[in-house]
């Protein structure tokens, strides 16, 4: 289990000492809180936990690391140093969703993390309360919930530093928190839509928004209509489940043989050949959906493109808007990352896809014909090969 263990923390401003050799150990699962009055060093202490002020001497770690060092820090430990800082008009449950999506958290933990802290009923009310909240809502992590923050004006650790007496190195006082219940609100309509590439069912033309993804390893998100987020190896087993899905669908599963093995090294290898998002309910958390798409290449623009190998949404969560936020985060990634061309390529039975594309502008290239070679004849015209220039493309 996780611990932030600080010893001999001393820190300094001018003349003034803010905190005073303090030594304890917050424990996991357990609310701790630092009484004292203003200035007394609360808000120090957490911003030298997070690394936003650094220490005279001594040290503040988190699971026996600086907390700068983590990698994905929601996954360890969450914060909120000023209950204003989260925006008045975002909803609480809207507010943990956004940090999901950035920290690449699954989207049930959100509901999770509300249960567990006793704000399930008030999730989807406004986080604003009158001229000043007194409590926000705690980034949570990956696993067991470590809030850090709380009240403010002497209360658990936050509040503001004025001159006064600097936290001592006594051990905190335990104490059980009450946020406030925010102000309610009407509820904010979802989007709307569905649909899959090629093959897939089509969604009803309601608009929705999208996000932007840059493959694997970073998002940046303009809204969160549903979460849509970027796949992770943990995703793999679903990803691989929900191809053989498709592949029933069109009456062809014999023909999906992709191992998971073989999807992990093509998702997430030392050489990706793919990527994809996933697309989760919003109120359980469950993954209803993928697009997987990789780049290519124009000789007549001189720039790459996206092709959109697979997207499909499940049966059950079709009608509610997956596939069109699936497709409005692809196009955002191609604006983004300065592809000229999106494309992929739909069965030529399936008029409702068909239909459903064109309302997005898509085009129809009705004089080009897909070639292919596999099996027994890629074989032979590849022994006919003069031989080879030079090397190939990594694998």
């Amino acid at each position: 289990m996780t611990s932030i263990d600080l010893k001999d923390l001393t820190k300094e401003y001018g003349g003034t000492r803010a905190v005073d050799r303090l030594t304890c150990t917050v424990e996991p699962g357990r609310v701790t809180g630092f009484l004292g009055p203003d200035g007394a060093g609360k808000s120090t202490t957490m911003r030298l936990v997070l690394g936003l002020d650094r220490p005279a001497s001594g040290a503040a770690t988190v699971g026996g690391r600086p907390y700068a060092t983590l990698r994905e820090p929601l996954r360890t430990v969450g914060a909120l140093l000023d209950a204003q800082a989260a925006h008045g008009s975002r909803t609480a449950r809207d507010h943990l969703r956004f940090l999901a999506v950035s920290n690449r958290l699954p989207a049930r933990r959100v509901a999770e993390v509300l249960e567990e802290t006793g704000l399930a009923s008030v999730a989807r009310r406004r986080l604003a309360s009158g001229p000043r909240r007194t409590a926000g809502p705690v980034p949570g992590s990956g696993g067991t919930p470590r809030p850090l923050g709380g009240p403010g004006g002497g209360g658990a650790v936050g509040g503001g530093r004025a001159p006064g007496r600097p936290a001592r190195g006594a051990p905190a006082r335990r104490l059980t928190l009450r946020p406030r219940t925010p102000a309610d609100v009407p509820r904010r309509r979802p989007g709307g839509g569905r649909g899959r590439p090629g093959r897939g069912s089509v969604p009803p033309a309601r608009p929705a928004g999208g996000a932007e993804s840059d493959g694997h390893r970073s998002a940046r998100w303009l809204m969160i209509p549903h979460m849509i987020r970027a796949a992770t190896v943990d995703d793999v087993a679903e990803i691989g489940a929900m191809i053989r899905e498709l592949a029933e669908y069109e009456r062809a599963v014999e023909q999906a043989l992709a191992t998971e093995e073989q999807l992990r090294e093509a998702l997430f290898g030392e050489h990706p050949a793919a990527f994809a998002l996933i697309a989760e309910d919003d109120s359980t958390g469950d993954t209803v959906g993928y697009a997987l798409w990789f780049p290519r290449f124009s000789t007549w623009t001189g720039t790459r493109g996206m092709h959109l190998e697979d997207l499909y949404v499940r049966p059950h969560a079709r009608g509610g808007g997956h596939g069109r936020d699936l497709l409005a985060s692809l196009a955002a990634l191609c604006v983004e990352k300065g592809y000229e061309r999106f494309e992929w390529w739909v069965l030529a039975w399936n008029e409702p896809a068909i239909g459903f594309y064109k309302s997005l502008g898509a085009e129809l290239l009705d004089e080009w014909t897909v070639c292919r070679l596999s099996g027994a004849p890629l074989g032979e015209l590849a022994a006919r090969a003069p031989g080879t220039a030079g090397p190939g493309p990594a694998a």
